[in-house]
């Protein structure tokens, strides 16, 4: 029997949520998870895809923001009208999603 503190839990909408997204070399992962009062954080769905022949020629900020992209796309039902911290690993990607926003020419970029 496995027996470990590595399991999914139950979406819970009262709980902050997070979502954490990350980049290889020929895919995607995520895990959408809840922090709870006693500070710890529990995965409740996990998810990953690989690049399509074209993804694999986009720059690194490219794969990195599809990444969140698809976060949001996959757990769209359960972020849906909520807040929710994203967590990445790429800094550059704060200039883009971060507080300051963006300048209004690269938002039509953004939309496809």
């Amino acid at each position: 029997m496995l027996r470990s503190d590595l399991l999914l839990t139950h979406y819970d909408p009262t709980l902050p949520i997070v979502v954490t997204t990350d980049t290889a070399n020929h895919g995607i992962g995520t895990v959408i998870s809840a922090n709870f009062s006693d500070r710890s954080e529990r995965a409740i769905m996990h998810a990953s895809r690989t690049f399509t022949s074209v993804e694999k020629n986009y720059d690194q900020i490219e794969k990195e923001a599809l990444s969140i992209l698809f976060a949001v796309k996959k757990f769209h039902k359960l972020l849906y009208g909520f807040h929710f911290t994203l967590v990445t690993d790429y800094k550059p990607l704060m200039s883009i999603f971060g507080s300051k926003g963006i300048p209004a020419y690269s938002a039509s970029r953004l939309q496809r």
